[in-house]
């Protein structure tokens, strides 16, 4: 995890130092290096979040219903959401401080376990169970609320947190942050479109390693089921 020393300058620094210009004291500071970290850091740090499922901005959260189909065909008088999201019976809030919104789930609710494929006894059911469900995100031109449409009751939500506390970053992600920052402040402060392109080679390489980090942080191995299984090493 972040260290309680990590703040907003010794990030920009990082990233100044990536394009090789002078580090500052603060993003107060009357120099044209702070004047465009401060311009950049927010849309770099949400732009960050969105590219990873970051366990450390992980939230599992019960959502908000706004309405479903039965109560707004027993009461008329209630805004019914169905004329904008057709095709689903079930209307939720969209998560305040959420950067991106990734899965929807009932924890309660029973699931189907997946399938796989045996050679010796045909198809079986593992371990794994399928919680993802399908919804679709919009804005209601009603009420004007960010609303997330789905088939599931009581159903709770899996996001990204949109973290803002320093302290709170994972090393992993104020590397990728100072690298996306970079991209945002080589052209502005260089105009050196080679140093552009490694900045962002540099970003895409740190999200990738990432994304294998954190996919495999806390994943524990379930049960094999077969010598073939074994041998595949699922």
């Amino acid at each position: 995890m972040g260290a309680p020393d990590n703040t907003r300058t010794s990030i920009c620094n990082q990233a100044l130092a990536h394009i090789k210009q002078r580090t500052i004291a603060s993003l107060t500071e009357q120099s044209e290096q702070a004047r465009k970290c401060a311009l950049f850091y927010d849309s770099s740090r949400r732009a960050t979040l969105r590219a990873c499922d970051w366990n450390f901005a992980t939230v599992h959260q019960q959502l908000a219903e706004l309405g479903n189909v039965n109560a707004a065909q027993a009461n008329p008088t209630i805004p019914s959401f169905q004329d904008i999201f057709p095709q689903w019976n079930y209307l939720y809030a969209y998560p305040a401080k959420c950067a991106r919104f990734r899965k929807i789930y009932n924890p309660q609710r029973p699931v189907m376990p997946d399938p796989y494929r045996d050679r010796t006894m045909g198809e079986r059911w593992s371990e794994r169970w399928a919680e993802v469900q399908e919804f679709k995100i919009g804005r209601s031109p009603i009420t004007n609320v960010l609303a997330i449409a789905a088939n599931m009751e009581a159903a709770w939500g899996e996001f990204t947190f949109d973290v803002q506390d320093e302290s709170q970053f994972d090393d992993m992600f104020i590397e990728g942050f100072a690298w996306k920052l970079a991209t945002e402040l080589a052209l502005p402060l260089t105009a050196d479109k080679e140093l552009l392109a490694l900045c962002e080679q540099k970003f895409e390489q740190e999200m990738g390693e990432a994304k294998r980090k954190n996919g495999g942080e806390g994943t524990e191995r379930g049960p094999r089921h077969s010598a073939y299984e074994s041998v595949r090493d699922y």
